[in-house]
């Protein structure tokens, strides 16, 4: 009875540190990925002689109400970690965004009052769709209201739309062949990605506030080339969702 009793605490952990992990990916991980991917496409832009203005990044990231960079990647994230895992806890990783979100709508007319005039303000001077979900927030006035409420529930939201999309469009097993030419060479650009931000911090002058932005697409890539390794050394028979021991 009691070893009964151990393994459904086990089985009731597992699932929720998964859902934690898929909260935070869904919740934090894919803004995080944004703004450090969109850095490095400039940095290696910078490096290959067609340098961009910073605020052109910043506008690419958080200047419009739509952040098309952040939904597409979770949109990408949440298909391709769906094709391999059990899908059912990132089916609803946007119900606490959302509920944080409704709440900010409904009671929080900025973050920032001291910063923001009144006339700006969520149910004050503007109305409060505006503001978090329209032009009214961002531009010119320094307003996070959108990036701390409407930006995670957008992503948390592609996630899960991308998992259920792999649940509706993946019939079969994902083609280890497939899986193998997506992974490693998406693995050794990350590589590359993180052996050009080392060339370039050098000619700036190295200093340790440098060291994460070389090593998170540094061990980004070398995660996806293990991964592609593995998947290529897997059995023909194991089927999706399944793990290697």
């Amino acid at each position: 009875m009691s070893e009964a009793n151990t393994s459904k605490g086990s089985r009731l952990i597992r699932r929720e540190v998964v859902w934690a992990i898929h909260q935070f990916v869904g919740y934090l991980g894919i803004p995080i990925l944004a703004s450090y991917g969109t850095a490095y496409v400039f940095d290696v832009l910078h490096l290959l002689g067609k340098p961009f203005p910073a605020k052109t990044m910043y506008w690419i990231l958080s200047g419009t109400p739509y952040f098309p960079v952040q939904i597409g990647l979770g949109l990408t994230l949440g298909w391709m970690i769906g094709r391999r895992v059990p899908r059912r806890a990132m089916l609803w990783v946007w119900v606490l965004p959302l509920a944080c979100l409704v709440y900010a709508v409904f009671a929080i007319p900025t973050l920032v009052p001291n910063w923001i005039p009144p006339a700006f303000q969520a149910g004050i001077g503007e109305s409060r769709w505006k503001h978090y979900f329209g032009w009214g927030c961002g531009g010119l006035r320094p307003c996070f209201d959108q990036n701390a409420f409407t930006l995670p529930f957008y992503c948390a939201a592609a996630y899960s739309i991308g998992a259920l999309l792999a649940d509706k469009l993946e019939k079969a097993p994902p083609a280890k062949r497939k899986d193998f030419w997506i992974f490693l060479p998406a693995g050794i650009a990350s590589l590359l990605v993180g052996l050009l931000e080392l060339v370039r911090t050098l000619q700036q002058g190295w200093q340790p506030m440098y060291f994460g932005l070389v090593a998170m697409p540094a061990a980004i890539g070398a995660f996806l080339v293990l991964y592609a390794v593995m998947l290529n050394r897997q059995p023909s028979s194991i089927k999706r969702g399944e793990t290697v021991q």
